[in-house]
């Protein structure tokens, strides 16, 4: 199944956190690809330096708790450090989509619910859209333009749907 995982750290060195977090994700997915890295703010919790933010995209045969577990792995070996609620972090995996796969329990949930949220029409969104209009590939994801801010439209899911990326 396809896994899209967004990436981010805003302590230390931030693009070296990215790059180690990348090399220990080649070794649990097949085939992944990475967006350019992009700066992005802080959204919520307390103030804190910018990120830098990816989306890596690859295949697994990994039930969907077991690559979170592996995710969280990651985050545990690099020094990630869970004190502050939307804290500063040396590193963040989050599952964003993982093939049709859809969860709410309180461990997983599936698609991301915080998705669009997360500067994510900057941190989220536009480095996938990035990888997918960058790499001139529409089979690994197809572009849509966002609706423009104020409009009505509604930001839910509707685009993180692996079936509208053309994941599925």
């Amino acid at each position: 199944m396809k896994a899209v995982i967004a990436l981010g750290s805003n302590l230390e060195n931030r693009k070296l956190n990215l790059d180690i977090a990348v090399t220990k994700l080649e070794e649990l997915l097949v085939g992944l690809i990475v967006s350019k890295y992009m700066e992005s703010k802080a959204v919520g919790g307390p103030v804190q330096p910018d990120y830098l933010n990816a989306i890596a995209i690859g295949e697994s045969n990994l039930q969907p708790e077991e690559l979170l577990d592996q995710l969280l792995e990651i985050e545990n070996q690099m020094g990630r450090v869970r004190e502050v609620k939307w804290g500063p972090r040396i590193i963040d995996l989050d599952l964003i989509v993982y093939g049709e796969n859809v969860s709410d329990t309180q461990k997983l949930k599936l698609p991301h619910p915080l998705a669009s949220l997360r500067r994510g029409l900057g941190g989220v969104r536009r480095p996938a859209l990035r990888l997918s209009c960058g790499r001139g590939s529409p089979s690994v994801l197809r572009c849509e333009p966002l609706p423009p801010p104020e409009s009505s439209a509604p930001l839910g899911f509707v685009r993180w749907s692996p079936r509208s990326w053309g994941l599925a």
